[in-house]
């Protein structure tokens, strides 16, 4: 039985490839293949990096919307990271895509960031307010530690406000914040104020009924609707009486009597009695146009924003120049003293004759102009101290990085954030852990004076007759130990 070779798949193959007409397709193919799986990692790839973009661009919204500009620059550096290096063009796209909207969202960021800034130095403003109006009693521990907290916060209150685009902000939002409620208060007045009038005006003006509901009024803290219906009812019972008296004469008219007549389009006659009637009813008439017009001035004045804004500017002013050594005889004491009615005074003098409305800045320089002019000693004592924080200030915030620039080295919170340029100029310190920093200033605080922070605990004393009497005495303990108080 003859026995026949194996074909040889080997030389078979060869002698295929050496074919051009079979070696050019499997070539192709083989191309293909290798294309085909170079582009499937390619999209593999690109969709890694759009799901990463996606994701970090939903952070960088969250980071805008929180105002959280660590976690911006953070996202910023991630994206420039993909970026380089990356040779797939489909990723590089989707990673310029996503820097190009991060980067859009750089100044929404930083205005959130500053608004939420802004928030943060008035909350702690209150929380320092709050601790400084507590007349609660406390011992020595409680007091220290009161004094502790109050410390930590005011220094965070310090590092906040470096940011001075926050620290307008934090002062425009309280403006506006005080002037609201000062407007709303003002108009629910008004309102109380002309229910008030509207009752007194069912009783006879003078009768005993009407005293006692002008005495109840009174009781329930509407004095003031009080004294304007009153002050109205006699001015016009003075018109009537000046009607009744030109009425009643004989005399001729003067010249100026026929002039009235002939403005009002009455011509003199030869009847005294007609002229005289025509000229009472004119008078009475004008008088009272008068009368309903103040009040009506008075009550624009009150309601159209220019008694709110006079008065949030006297809170705040007087706020800044409540002084710790001179408490009696300060502005805050001053503008205290105010009456209501010296405000509206003060604010119905704002008024324009041509009508012009003023800006709520510029009642706010004009009631300052107000105080420098009737309060001038005490507006100065208040400008004195004003300045003299500020330098104190300046020179604590110099201490401060002095002393931090020259710990760099050695203190491992302070390395890599700390620098001193040639020039002297300490940077990084908005860098620097707020724990931190409040060890640095209150080591420089501490260099700078005693009496600094002992002037800080007490400057806040609200105004009671408790406060005033711990004051007293802190006085005298000053004066009296200043060398050996500390």
């Amino acid at each position: 039985m003859a026995t026949g070779r194996s074909p040889n798949l080997r030389l078979s193959i060869s002698r295929s490839l050496a074919n051009p007409d079979f070696a050019r397709p499997v070539g192709a193919a083989i191309g293909m293949g290798m294309l085909g799986a170079e582009r499937r990692e390619e999209d593999a790839e690109a969709r890694v990096t759009e799901e990463t973009t996606l994701d970090l661009l939903r952070k960088a919204q969250a980071a805008q919307e929180q105002g959280d500009m660590r976690l911006h620059n953070e996202i910023t550096t991630t994206l420039d990271g993909m970026l380089t290096g990356n040779t797939n063009q489909k990723s590089r796209d989707l990673i310029t895509q996503g820097l190009t909207t991060v980067s859009g969202q750089r100044a929404a960021t930083q205005k959130a960031s500053q608004t939420s800034t802004a928030m943060s130095i008035l909350k702690t403003e209150e929380a320092l307010e709050a601790m400084n109006s507590s007349t609660a009693p406390m011992t020595n521990e409680e007091y220290m530690q009161r004094a502790k907290v109050q410390g930590a916060l005011e220094d965070r209150l310090k590092l906040m406000k470096q940011n001075g685009a926050a620290a307008i902000e934090a002062n425009e939002i309280s403006f506006q914040t005080e002037l609201k409620a000062a407007t709303d208060s003002n108009a629910l007045a008004e309102q109380q104020k002309a229910v008030a009038q509207r009752t007194l005006s069912s009783f006879t003006f003078g009768s005993p009924e009407y005293k006692a509901q002008a005495q109840a009024i009174k009781d329930q803290g509407f004095g003031q609707a009080v004294d304007q219906y009153e002050t109205t009812q006699y001015a016009l019972i003075e018109s009537k009486e000046n009607a009744d008296k030109i009425r009643r004469s004989n005399a001729p008219l003067t010249a100026v009597e026929k002039k009235m007549l002939e403005d009002n389009d009455f011509a003199p006659t030869d009847d005294i009695r007609r002229d005289r009637n025509r000229l009472a009813l004119i008078t009475e008439t004008l008088d009272k146009r008068t009368i309903m017009q103040a009040n009506a001035d008075t009550a624009r004045v009150a309601s159209a924003g220019i008694l709110p804004v006079v008065e949030t500017v006297l809170a705040r002013q007087a706020k800044r120049g409540d002084l710790t050594l001179n408490f009696r005889d300060d502005l805050y004491n001053k503008i205290e003293k105010m009456s209501d009615e010296d405000k509206l005074r003060l604010a119905d003098s704002l008024k324009r004759p041509s009508g012009e409305e003023l800006t709520a800045d510029q009642i706010e320089q004009e009631v300052i102009g107000f105080l420098k002019t009737e309060f001038p000693e005490q507006f100065k004592s208040m400008e004195t101290r004003q300045e003299n924080l500020q330098v104190e200030q300046e020179e604590i915030e110099i201490l401060t990085a002095d002393l931090m620039a020259q710990a760099a080295e050695k203190d491992p919170a302070l390395q890599g954030i700390i620098t001193r340029g040639k020039d002297g100029t300490v940077s990084g310190i908005e860098n620097v852990p707020e724990a931190v920093y409040r060890k640095y200033r209150m080591e420089a605080e501490g260099r700078r004076g005693p009496i600094t922070s002992f002037v800080r605990a007490i400057s806040q004393e609200n105004k009671s007759p408790e406060a005033q009497a711990r004051r007293e005495v802190a006085e005298q303990n000053v004066l009296s130990n200043m060398g050996r108080a500390f």
